[in-house]
């Protein structure tokens, strides 16, 4: 980033105000960033270096002394591109899904797996009756969940269904294919002083064209359904202290909102509303649903629908939508519905379930079963770790627009938000890999932490007992039919070039999961069966040619540059655009800092700054 000069301008006008001045225009800066030991107002109209990022002041030094630092972002992920192609590899190279055809052009065989554990790797195992106390802990849900690692008749290992949904993801990324499993929930956004005037705009246009259609209420639940009664009246009241959110019954039909300590908060909310329920509408369940699905909403604050659980009435405000649909909250300023889902962020043709692509044949669908049969990869060198507590895992927020969408070169006051026109996705997210020695246990004593969880009295963190790194498994997959094309994109991403890993498994965003595969291809001559049984796979232990490996994966490559760009036909398909992204993230060796793939503190998301891309990123490492 390039550093410029400007001028500070600070004063004290009922708080202390600050810009910074340059080329004529004045960039507001937040006051409270300003590090600045002595008096601030001393600052006023100094001249200062500082770095902008998207229209924002990022940086401000001031006689070699850093005084204001807006932190870029970072996470572990990061995203793949969405495959922009109009068409998926042609259907003359997707053939037919029958079983056993002495074709040429297709094989059946298997492909042994050997797989080295670069860091520690867990999958949790599942829950078998009788197990040792001292082998679960009981989560905030009331279930019981295991603490080992996936371990099927004592054997240590990893499951073949997590195998395949990592090989299927590569698969989809590097055939061009569709775009795969897509959690569609309807998301949810609030928005008042936010750095994204775009987003603030969004949110205050619909508040201010439904201020007075917002109305106050009473929801309860009646056998399986939600229902509303409506049109009560609201009163401010006097703001009483409280650390927590809650409602109170005053009394029959008289209910106190108390929703929160926000800084300068004067007034709390009394609801009037008669609980006739004659007069009760229902809610359409997929308004609940999608309310229910908004985990972003944050602890600590009023869920209404469970407190529907467990109360007779729960007072709230709400609007009625178009098509009957109700939009509900616990405060009049509340959560409101985009009115895109995920998948209308996605070209139409990576979501259109009448497309096939390769993912689909090779794998199966609805339509038809998969020609690929994964086993689990056992451990065959190894040793467990002890019980531990990892850190917290930040569950993903896809209302972080910042991180999630597209955003260009818009500046950070434009960002596109899910109503925005042509707005789209990242991509495909990966993991970032991560040093052996980044820290992934929790701070504090690991025994004390541990009691807490199977006491009950912790009920936000886990318990995980990973296999330690430097072992090694050893496992199988099967197929069926396969095209030169469709085993050449197995080898592409089984195969990676030295230096890059998979990662696989429970807790990656940590570090966990980082494996090296070492695949090896056995081919079944099936007219040899005929003549002598113990012919069907060659000689014991042949394992194909590194030549005849390299023609299934150059067919593979050749299919794909059909599609995506007739004049890389004979080059290495990892230097397409889109994929060069995909080695960076599968890069073990040359990775990134770990302080730059790292979590984001709450705070600094607040600032909007945007997720660079893998490029950015790595060439952000010393």
């Amino acid at each position: 980033m390039k550093k410029e000069t400007g001028t500070l301008l600070i004063n004290n006008n009922n708080g202390l105000v600050c810009h910074l001045l340059f080329n004529g225009q004045k960039y507001r800066l937040k006051n409270y960033l300003l590090l600045f030991k002595g008096n601030k107002l001393s600052l006023n109209k100094a001249t200062v270096d500082f770095e902008i990022v998207r229209g924002k002041i990022t940086k401000i030094i001031h006689n070699n002394i850093e005084i204001y630092n807006i932190p870029l972002a970072k996470a572990p992920y990061n995203f793949i591109t969405l495959n922009e192609n109009e068409t998926l590899i042609n259907n003359d190279f997707i053939r037919s899904n029958k079983y056993f055809l002495q074709e040429d052009d297709y094989y059946n065989g298997y492909i042994d797996i050997e797989a080295h554990s670069k860091t520690s790797v867990y999958v949790r195992g599942t829950l078998p009756e009788g197990l040792k106390e001292n082998s679960f802990f009981t989560n905030q849900k009331g279930d019981k969940v295991r603490i080992e690692n996936y371990c099927p008749a004592g054997n240590l290992g990893i499951p073949g269904s997590s195998i395949r949904g990592m090989i299927r993801n590569l698969v989809e990324i590097v055939s061009f294919g569709k775009f795969g499993f897509i959690n569609d929930d309807i998301l949810y956004f609030r928005s008042f002083a936010d750095d994204c005037l775009n987003l603030r705009y969004e949110y205050n246009d619909f508040l201010g064209s439904t201020s007075q259609d917002i109305k106050v209420g009473l929801i309860y639940k009646e056998g399986r359904r939600y229902k509303l009664i409506p049109n009560g009246t609201e009163q401010q009241v006097p703001h009483t202290y409280s650390e927590k959110q809650y409602f109170d019954r005053i009394s029959s039909g008289h209910y106190l909102i108390h929703s929160g300590d926000i800084n300068g908060k004067m007034y709390d909310m009394e609801i009037y509303c008669k609980e006739e329920k004659s007069k009760a509408i229902n809610i359409p369940d997929s308004d609940i649903q999608s309310y229910v699905n908004d985990t972003n909403r944050g602890n600590g604050v009023i869920n209404i629908i469970k407190e529907a659980n467990n109360n007779d009435f729960v007072p709230c405000f709400y609007f009625d939508g178009e098509d009957g649909h109700i939009t509900f909250g616990h405060t009049r300023f509340f959560r409101v519905p985009y009115l895109n889902s995920i998948s209308n962020c996605i070209y139409e043709e990576l979501t259109d379930q009448t497309n096939t692509d390769l993912v689909n044949v090779m794998f199966g669908d609805t339509s038809h079963a998969g020609k690929l049969f994964f086993e689990d990869l056992k451990m065959i060198k190894g040793y467990e770790d002890a019980q531990s507590v990892p850190k917290i895992l930040a569950s993903p927020k896809p209302t972080s627009i910042q991180l999630y969408l597209e955003q260009g070169d818009k500046d950070i006051v434009a960002l596109n938000h899910y109503n925005s026109e042509n707005s789209l996705i990242r991509g495909n997210k990966q993991y970032w890999h991560k040093s052996n020695d980044f820290h992934w246990r929790e701070s504090g004593d690991q025994t004390q932490l541990i009691d807490h969880i199977k006491n009950g009295d912790d009920k936000q963190r886990t318990i995980i007992k990973p296999i330690k790194k430097g072992a090694t498994f050893a496992g199988r997959i099967r197929f069926e039919n396969l095209t030169s094309v469709e085993l050449g994109s197995l080898f592409f991403v089984l195969r990676l070039k030295e230096g890059w890993c998979h990662k696989i498994g429970m807790a990656k965003p940590l570090g966990l999961g980082t494996i090296k595969i070492l695949p090896s291809l056995h081919l079944s001559d099936r007219a040899a069966r005929y003549k002598s049984l113990n012919s069907e796979w060659g000689e014991i232990g042949a394992i194909v040619e590194e030549s005849q490996l390299n023609y299934f994966i150059e067919k593979f490559a050749d299919a794909v540059w059909e599609v995506v760009d007739k004049k890389g036909k004979g080059k290495d398909l990892w230097k397409h655009p889109r994929l060069k992204q995909l080695a960076i993230m599968l890069n073990w060796e040359n990775k990134p800092d770990d302080s730059l793939t790292d979590y984001m503190k709450l705070p600094e998301f607040k600032h909007r700054m945007v997720l660079p891309t893998p490029e950015e990123v790595i060439k952000q490492t010393p």
